[in-house]
């Protein structure tokens, strides 16, 4: 579905799953992979939360799928803070044009990275965006022995997955800039999954009768904003980004006690929010972000 193209090799690592909007949940109360599953009128969910499913749809004779990650892509880290400086912050409306599927999902047309195009289904049940694994490949996003992975929870206990990092996503002319996207090996129907760590960074609106997903700026016009982003928005990331480091801190201690072989990779998944952390104060203390607004030191 995607059309072909070629990119240079990007830097990808592994990160936490983001929650919807403002990302607060952590990834143990996640679960990894896509599934997927058919309504009574045969249209095609998916969603990486089995929580959302309807009950009646989450057994394998009902069409449940669950759809497994792709090898690890190569790990380089990048200290780049997703959604900022992006989104409109002129409060101009972004109308994005939907593509009728007759299944009752909504589709769009994404550019990644600049250069590669993509059909992906508008998802708000899907904390983060997917991509299928060859859009991947026309990605470049190479596999590598050394790339991080993350540990998520399950009802089978603890699995590690990896996932990729696009320099940008585009939707129409509305972009987000260093977003996290999972590589999934079994979707092949759809190019991806447009999930809430982009749909978060607006006020979406969805017009069927207009086939047309409106995209609102967060905030209102008269609301104070530091970079293009409202107070919400500094307050959210903040204690995000400084909770999620010394929550994998705190867990590589864990697992050092334990002689564990992945503490090396929570160290250095603590390192990259740490990094992360210390880039949005940076740039905080530059736009002038009342320091009010920021978590109190332990």
């Amino acid at each position: 579905m995607s059309s072909p193209s070629r990119s240079n090799k990007r830097p990808v690592f592994a990160v936490l799953v983001l929650a919807a909007a403002f990302y607060l949940s952590f990834p143990y109360g996640a679960l990894a992979g896509i599934y997927s599953w058919k309504d009574e009128k045969g249209g095609i969910h998916f969603t990486d939360d089995l929580s959302k499913i309807p009950p009646q749809y989450r057994s394998k004779e009902s069409g449940l799928t669950r759809h497994r990650e792709s090898a690890p892509p190569a790990a380089t880290l990048s200290n780049d803070v997703p959604g900022l400086g992006v989104g409109p912050s002129d409060f101009k409306e972004r109308d994005v044009p939907l593509i009728p599927a007759g299944t009752g999902n909504s589709f769009v047309e994404v550019l990644l990275n600049g250069k590669v195009k993509g059909v992906f289904m508008v998802d708000t049940g899907a904390s983060m965006t997917t991509i299928s694994d060859k859009l991947a490949r026309k990605l470049d996003l190479g596999a590598g022995k050394d790339a991080l992975e993350m540990p998520f929870g399950t009802a089978g206990g603890t699995i590690w997955s990896p996932v990729a990092v696009l320099d940008s996503v585009k939707a129409g002319d509305a972009e987000v800039t260093n977003i996290e996207a999972s590589v999934n090996s079994q979707m092949e129907d759809i190019d991806g999954l447009l999930g809430m760590n982009f749909l978060g960074e607006f006020n979406m609106v969805m017009e069927q009768g207009k086939n047309t997903m409106r995209l609102k700026p967060l905030g209102r016009p008269e609301d104070p904003v530091w970079g293009g982003k409202n107070s919400n928005w500094w307050k959210n990331k903040f204690v995000y980004f400084s909770g999620t480091w010394k929550q994998y801190r705190a867990m590589a201690e864990d697992y050092a006690k334990q002689g564990h072989p992945r503490t090396s990779s929570l160290n250095k998944l603590a390192d990259y929010y740490r990094n992360v952390s210390d880039k949005l104060n940076s740039e905080a203390d530059k736009l002038g972000v009342p320091a009010a607004f920021r978590p109190a030191s332990p």
